[in-house]
C-alpha cells in the first residue's frame, strides 16, 4: 500500500502588520524604551545599539535615531561618526 500522506495546515496570509514602530506618545512603547536605554547608557545610540536593545530594524532604527535627534536627546559625535547623549562628552 501507498504512504498515506498527512493532511497540511492552511497557510494564512499575513497583512504586513509591522511591530510597533512609531515615534509619537500613543504608538511609540519600543521607541520609548529604546530612548529610555539611551539615557541610561545600557543602548548604543546606532542602529546596531537598537537592534541589540529593542529589535529594531534598519529603517526603524534610523527613524528612532532620527526622531531622538530632532528632540535634542542625542546629538552628532564631535569625535567622530556616530551620535551621542546630549550634554554627555565621548562616545558611549
Amino acid at each position: 500500500p501507498a504512504p498515506v500522506k498527512k493532511a497540511r495546515k492552511a497557510r494564512m496570509a499575513h497583512d504586513g502588520a509591522v511591530m510597533d514602530t512609531g515615534v509619537g506618545e500613543h504608538d511609540g512603547y519600543r521607541y520609548r524604551r529604546a530612548l529610555e536605554g539611551v539615557k541610561a547608557g545600557t543602548m548604543r545610540p546606532s542602529r546596531d545599539g537598537l537592534f541589540k536593545g529593542v529589535g529594531a530594524s534598519p529603517p526603524t532604527a534610523k527613524r528612532y535615531l532620527e526622531a531622538m535627534a530632532a528632540a535634542g536627546e542625542i546629538v552628532p559625535n564631535p569625535d567622530g561618526a556616530g551620535w551621542i547623549l546630549a550634554g554627555k562628552g565621548g562616545a558611549l
